[in-house]
């Protein structure tokens, strides 16, 4: 269940923080949170989603209705992050955290950060800016990983690797449930009635029995992440030549 108007407020109080906290650690405006807090408009759910991820990884749970009505309360444990470095070359994004007491280590593949924005990020600021981005989702992701009860996501030096089922949610691993398979066949060809105007060819659909992924590339070669092809095709953004 997504966020409601009277949990982000509590959960703003809980915290301490001014809407303007929260437009900071969120990157949801001041003017949509407070449309939402007044129950004015409802967000979209990529919106809510924002809202709370900030939230949680400022230390407030969120609690569902469960008969005695949706509430907030505070985390007993927060990750803190402590420092972090992404690499183009390497293809690895890694951050320290300082959480219950201890320090970890995260990594995680940028294909993960490309997945997520939908793009492929040209150059190491490009990935930093998108780590940022989404550091309250990998700081909950990496929080969740190390509370497993059997600690078997932990290795022997507190390093914790995340995958792109961690972040199924948020990536492109949603794409089976769009049906990309078999919905595209290679050698379709695409033409995109919205920026960036592209062209693009399908080179490769693909289905493991989990997931299904479509490579798509434009001419000069640049390749599309299949959540956002199958997205913009179903949005009708996009249109077969």
């Amino acid at each position: 269940m997504p966020i409601t108007a009277s949990q982000c407020r509590a959960g703003r109080a809980l915290l301490a923080w001014s809407q303007d906290d929260l437009e900071a650690r969120s990157g949801v405006s001041k003017k949509s949170i407070a449309d939402f807090e007044r129950e004015a408009n409802i967000p979209f759910d990529r919106t809510l989603r924002e809202l709370e991820l900030a939230l949680e990884a400022g230390g407030v749970q969120l609690i569902s209705e469960n008969g005695g009505g949706a509430g907030v309360r505070l985390r007993t444990a927060i990750p803190r992050l402590a420092r972090k470095k992404v690499s183009r070359f390497d293809r690895v994004a890694t951050i320290s955290i300082n959480y219950r007491d201890r320090e970890y280590q995260i990594k995680l593949s940028t294909d993960i950060l490309d997945d997520i924005d939908r793009t492929n990020h040209p150059n190491d600021a490009a990935f930093e800016k998108s780590l940022d981005a989404h550091m309250n989702l990998i700081l909950l992701t990496a929080a969740a990983a190390i509370d497993l009860p059997d600690k078997s996501r932990v290795d022997g030096n507190r390093v914790v690797m995340l995958t792109n089922e961690d972040f199924e949610e948020d990536t492109g691993a949603r794409v089976r449930q769009f049906g990309a398979h078999p919905r595209f066949e290679v050698g379709q060809k695409f033409i995109g009635k919205k920026p960036p105007h592209r062209r693009a060819e399908v080179v490769q659909v693909a289905d493991d029995g989990r997931k299904a992924w479509v490579d798509v590339r434009t001419p000069d070669g640049i390749l599309l992440d299949s959540a956002w092809v199958v997205a913009a095709q179903f949005n009708q953004h996009w249109t077969l030549a």
